[in-house]
Parts: C-alpha cells; sequence; structure tokens
C-alpha cells in the first residue's frame, strides 16, 4: 500500500469532515498517543481498530455528524486497501483459480 493507513484515514475524514487538514491530523495522532501508536508506524488492522474504538468521541468533539458511521467506513476501506496490497483481495485470489471477477 503505498498510502499510510493514516494517511488513507485523513484523506478519507477530509472528504467527509468540514475539519481542515490540520485539525485532522492534529486530532488522528492524538487519538492514536492515547492508544499507543504512532502514525508513521500504525498498520492496517490497528489502524481501523482505533477508528472504531476511539476515534469516533474524538471526531464527535469536533463536530463530525455520524462520526461511529463515519469511522466504520473509514476503517473498513482501510483494511480492504491492505487485502489489495498484499495480493490477497476477493478478485485477485478469484482470478487466481482462473475465474473471471466481473
Amino acid at each position: 500500500m503505498s498510502t499510510s493507513p493514516f494517511e488513507a484515514a485523513c484523506d478519507h475524514l477530509e472528504k467527509v469532515s468540514e475539519l481542515s487538514r490540520a485539525d485532522i491530523q492534529e486530532t488522528l495522532k492524538g487519538v492514536l498517543r492515547k492508544a499507543g501508536f504512532s502514525a508513521s508506524a500504525i498498520k492496517p488492522p490497528q489502524m481501523a481498530a482505533v477508528l472504531r474504538m476511539l476515534a469516533p468521541a474524538e471526531l464527535s468533539q469536533k463536530g463530525v455528524e455520524n462520526a461511529t458511521e463515519v469511522c466504520g467506513k473509514i476503517a473498513h476501506e482501510i483494511l480492504q486497501l491492505k487485502a489489495q496490497a498484499s495480493g490477497n483481495s476477493p478478485e485477485s485470489v478469484f482470478k487466481r483459480f482462473g475465474g473471471d471477477s466481473e
């Protein structure tokens, strides 16, 4: 995956919220610190867990509507990116068995 899980989360939040990129980064870095992670070293499954469990409360305080739903969707997307990057997406597995994914 060329984009880090942290940057992917920031990209998604920037599209669906009115927060600035700087506010998003600051908020997510704070949440990651509380969970014992750093933005530069977090892995997709860890980022997804933080988004599902910790980020919604912080983002709600910052005015993000439906933060739990938004974070759940972003967590899912980050896990999808990981699967695609590893070559184990459902489509790639199906193709290896000679099927047509579409």
